[in-house]
């Protein structure tokens, strides 16, 4: 998760928000992933078109934690949510 990565949901990902954590839902291979708080916020923000680095300042200001915290935190989730077929990165496009 580098800071020029850009995330994408694919498809194929179904996610249903129960209680206070998002369930997802691969349907190509019908495997469910659960997230907690944290990742729930994460995934709201990916999906609502936010980019890796944008949420990590917004979920270091939730949390009241540096960034560094917030990105090292997120790394393995992230590194989970793509090995699970969840998650697309990418890179952003260069300006101009």
């Amino acid at each position: 998760m580098s800071g020029a990565s850009v995330a994408s949901i694919p498809e194929h990902v179904l996610a249903r928000t129960v209680g206070e954590e998002v369930v997802l839902l691969n349907l190509d291979n019908e495997q469910y992933y659960s997230l907690d708080a944290t990742g729930t916020r994460f995934w709201e923000l990916l999906a609502a078109g936010t980019s890796l680095d944008d949420a990590v300042s917004t979920l270091a200001q939730v949390f009241e934690v540096g960034d560094d915290v917030i990105r090292r935190d997120l790394q393995s989730l992230v590194d989970d949510l793509v090995r699970q077929g969840l998650l697309v990165l990418g890179s952003v496009p260069p300006a101009g």
